[in-house]
């Protein structure tokens, strides 16, 4: 049932493209989490890349989002997966990144395009000089492997500031919005894009 759900979710991010794309807004990118059963499984990602193919959504727009513990040995069939998704041009990045097992060291062989750092790092990042040290390794490293970096949880303009000084440039959390249905989303993105014409 989970592996069906999380087929269903990539079917639907694709899906989800295609309608940036009519309201003009190719640029965007569609996330989705997919869980560690699932990634193991080859019908997985033939699925994503026929849907793909299917709508003509180019790969690199979809983000498949991974838990670091399920990609920690690049033996493991998961890995493999992950290989996978990154040839054909989707966007593998880790979920939650300071909270598992996966080292600094360990990034280069994970084979994915990004990772996200974890809400419990970034909620204390303007007054925990260890978490900003953490997050400023992290970010370091990253730009040293060519891998993309998305703080999640930014809940105040203190921590946005703080990430901005670091050199991070993509954020997610409530500072921005709270999760919203993906109707409501797409009407607030409709909005900015006539705002944007009017202005023009």
């Amino acid at each position: 049932m989970l592996r069906q759900l999380d087929m269903m979710a990539g079917i639907a991010a694709v899906e989800a493209w295609c309608r940036l794309r009519e309201i003009g807004r190719p640029d965007l990118i569609v996330g989705f989490y997919s869980s560690p059963g699932t990634l193991q499984t080859p019908e997985f990602v033939d699925t994503l890349i026929w849907q793909a193919a299917a709508l003509d959504v180019p790969p690199d727009r979809i983000v498949v989002e991974l838990l670091e513990t399920m990609v920690l040995r690049p033996s493991d069939k998961a890995a493999g997966q992950v290989a996978r998704l990154k040839e054909e041009g989707f966007r593998p990045f880790l979920d939650d990144f300071g909270i598992g097992y996966a080292g600094l060291s360990h990034l280069a062989e994970l084979g994915v395009e990004g990772l996200k750092i974890d809400r419990s790092l970034v909620s204390k990042i303007h007054d925990d000089r260890i978490a900003r040290r953490i997050v400023e390794a992290v970010l370091s490293l990253c730009r040293d492997l060519n891998l993309r970096v998305i703080a999640e949880g930014v809940e105040t303009q203190e921590q946005l500031q703080v990430l901005a000084d670091l050199g991070c440039e993509t954020w997610q959390g409530y500072h921005f919005s709270k999760p919203v249905p993906w109707d409501q989303a797409l009407r607030m993105v409709s909005a900015d894009v006539e705002r944007a014409s009017a202005r023009a």
